[in-house]
């Protein structure tokens, strides 16, 4: 965790790995449930459709060669137009306050804290130095569970 630094556009797919892991937790029989994302607050929106005119099974995402099954066409919606990246995470949040799970979102960008408070608010916690952050991780836990 200590060496986590912000990757220049190294957007992240968040909603679906927070989506499974609310799934998870749904099925916990706990009385306390807590989630912890630790993020470089930077959110991509992606949207797959199956096209079954394209003869390609190979596609990319975020620059990286990607396969699959049947032929898709894949559209990253990046930055720039990524509205829709926080709409669904705002979704994501509410699905998790309905739920009873606390969701935690720790950024290490300074430059994701407003976009990211519209979504998360009092729930956003800025670490600014990620060597600090196994140590703030156990004060904020403590705190958390009181």
């Amino acid at each position: 965790l200590a060496s986590m630094r912000p990757e220049e556009g190294g957007y992240s797919r968040i909603s679906p790995g927070l989506r499974h892991v609310l799934a998870k937790l749904r099925a916990c029989d706990a009385r306390t449930k807590l989630v912890f994302l630790v993020t470089d607050g930077q959110p991509t929106y992606l949207e797959s459709i199956v096209d079954r005119g394209e003869s390609s099974k190979t596609y990319h995402v975020d620059g990286r060669a990607m396969t699959s099954e049947r032929p898709i066409r894949v559209r990253a919606v990046t930055m720039a137009s990524s509205r829709y990246a926080y709409e669904d995470l705002g979704k994501v949040a509410e699905e998790a306050r309905l739920s009873g799970i606390r969701l935690y979102c720790i950024t290490l960008d300074a430059a994701s804290v407003e976009p990211m408070s519209g979504v998360f608010g009092d729930s956003l916690i800025y670490v600014e130095d990620p060597s600090a952050l196994p140590r703030r991780l156990v004060s904020i836990f403590r705190r958390m569970t009181r």
